[in-house]
């Protein structure tokens, strides 16, 4: 039985370091940044993007007392502070957690579990509202 060789050529090493390329082009490209964070009123936080943002790319999760909102496919910088003094939240904490995940903090006075059934996180265009 005869074995075959495959011969990487320089066109070779050439096409699959383009296709890598556009790969990873097309990946950064998606991420979408938060600008601006905003209280709204003394129960809404309105968080501000640059790009359209998605239902699945918004996870929710309460512990301790922190309500956490990370957003996936998305960068921030510098990290923004927002001290509430009308608010259920007393801050919010916004900053890049990973390289394509942020992470925005609502420290609550309570365990953050109480806040459960009445938070609403909504993905509406470029904002994310938070009541």
């Amino acid at each position: 039985m005869k074995t075959q060789t495959t011969q990487i050529t320089p066109l070779k090493i050439s096409l699959a370091l383009f296709a890598l390329s556009l790969l990873a082009t097309s990946q950064a490209q998606a991420a979408v940044t938060l600008k601006q964070v905003q209280a709204v009123g003394s129960n809404r936080v309105d968080l501000a993007l640059d790009a359209k943002v998605h239902a699945n790319q918004v996870q929710t999760d309460f512990f301790n007392d922190t309500i956490q909102i990370t957003l996936k496919d998305a960068n921030i910088y510098p990290a923004k502070i927002l001290n509430l003094s009308s608010h259920e939240a007393s801050k919010v904490f916004a900053y890049q957690y990973a390289p394509r995940v942020v992470r925005i903090r609502l420290t609550v006075g309570k365990n953050a579990e109480a806040y459960r059934a009445a938070t609403q996180v909504a993905a509406n265009g470029k904002s994310v509202s938070i009541t």
